[in-house]
């Protein structure tokens, strides 16, 4: 059985590579791909290639939605055709729907879902709250969805989070506006934190990099770092780390917090209550429901999560990839 990713995102993200390997080891040929939207990706992949699966994993990377205007507008209508005759050669279509909107989705903007959700064979869901938020919007056919946990990012990486030293807290993975970074670094102004918050990642925002700057200098225990961490040196800081703070906008699921919680480190959200049910377990996942003062309470008395070795093996067997794996088989291909 022969699957085709689009588009190719491995050196983005481990999620792809992770996902393949183990779909590999229960016996499918998986193939990559990385095509321009104007050369109709989905139609060649069929017409060319015979290839019957394809699995879009970011169906907003196929899209120019952050340029906006015509050229947004044109990119989702090809995308929309491109489907249509995809569909039209019986080609088997596999969407991941990882939130209700891209991240930089702005109100107003031209909303492209339904026609890809709909005209999806099979959708794959990160979290049950974002199955049940994104099919009840959509009124999808509840027989092709399907929930499958968020791989554990760090399979190979042995990190004993019991000896390991964990000082100040971190924000870590590109920096950029909807992550809401500067009401944690309000909050630490307002509160007049004394524990180190270190915020590290890529921004090309110049003008959203200076800001956080200006609102930063007013605590003396906030440092900004803007550059790009390779993998070792992340895992290295996350997983020293006491805790990594998130406070994304309209976000169902992230990759940054799967990748601290594989760290051995909490993840602290103080938005978004739809991460409640990233896991069963919901090991290593502390939800603030927006409540600030219970956020530094936690903070200032130190009332972070005990790392259990026990809890930690079953989040591991539960997100294991060749659970994942087993469940994207099963429900695609039975």
């Amino acid at each position: 059985m022969r699957i085709l990713y689009i588009p190719d995102y491995r050196k983005n993200n481990p999620y792809q590579a992770l996902l393949a390997e183990s779909m590999m080891e229960n016996g499918f040929e998986v193939s990559f791909k990385s095509p321009r939207i104007m050369r109709f990706p989905l139609l060649s992949s069929r017409f060319k290639n015979s290839y019957k699966y394809v699995h879009v994993h970011w169906p907003e990377s196929m899209l120019r939605t952050k340029r906006g205007g015509l050229i947004s507008w044109i990119s989702i209508l090809i995308f929309k055709f491109d489907i249509y005759l995809f569909k039209k050669l019986k080609g088997v279509l596999i969407v991941t729907a990882h939130n209700e909107f891209p991240h930089d989705y702005k109100d107003g903007d031209f909303n492209p879902w339904e026609y890809i959700f709909r005209r999806a064979d099979f959708i794959h869901f990160h979290t049950l709250r974002s199955l049940e938020l994104i099919s009840r919007k959509y009124a999808l056919n509840p027989q092709k969805l399907f929930y499958a946990p968020h791989g554990d990012l760090l399979p190979s990486v042995t990190v004993d989070c019991r000896l390991t030293e964990k000082s100040g807290f971190l924000i870590f993975g590109l920096i950029r506006k909807y992550k809401n970074i500067e009401s944690i670094i309000d909050l630490w102004v307002r509160n007049d934190l004394s524990e180190a918050l270190t915020i590290i990642g890529g921004c090309s925002d110049s003008s959203y990099l200076e800001l956080l700057r200006d609102r930063a200098s007013k605590n003396k225990n906030i440092e900004i770092i803007n550059r790009f961490l390779p993998e070792e040196e992340l895992i290295k800081l996350v997983s020293s780390s006491k805790a990594t703070l998130f406070n994304y906008e309209r976000i169902l699921t992230s990759g940054s917090v799967l990748f601290s919680i594989s760290s051995g480190t909490q993840a602290l959200v103080l938005n978004c209550v739809e991460w409640e049910s990233i896991s069963f377990s919901r090991f290593g996942l502390k939800c603030f429901y927006e409540n600030e003062s219970e956020l530094v309470d936690y903070i200032v008395n130190n009332k972070l999560w005990v790392f259990d070795e026990n809890e930690f093996s079953g989040w591991k067997m539960e997100c294991s990839w060749f659970r994942v794996a087993s469940i994207f088989a099963k429900k695609i291909f039975e």
